[in-house]
């Protein structure tokens, strides 16, 4: 059931550009951030749990046709508009 599960979680986000809300994601950090560097995302820390409750969308500035999206999650009673590849899902409950 994982298989499936990483499937539809790929074509969600694939079609939405968001993962579904409700899904539980880990903080996550690119290897800059790794190296200690917490600072990027303030009162976040490294492999902090939170909720999806959203998605959201806009536009880049210097290419106005390019529309960039992710997901809004919420973190300790904040939220904040994180890309894909900050987050992983931990919600392997199928």
């Amino acid at each position: 059931m994982r298989f499936l599960r990483r499937v539809y979680l790929r074509l969600y986000v694939l079609f939405k550009g968001h993962y579904p809300i409700g899904t539980l994601v880990r903080y996550h950090p690119t290897r800059s951030h790794s190296l200690g560097i917490d600072w990027l995302i303030p009162g976040l820390k490294s492999l902090d749990v939170g909720i999806v409750v959203g998605g959201w969308a806009k536009y880049k500035h210097p290419m106005p046709g390019i529309l960039t999206m992710g997901s809004v999650v919420l973190f300790d009673g904040k939220t904040y508009d994180m890309d894909e590849w900050e987050i992983e899902v931990i919600d392997e409950t199928w």
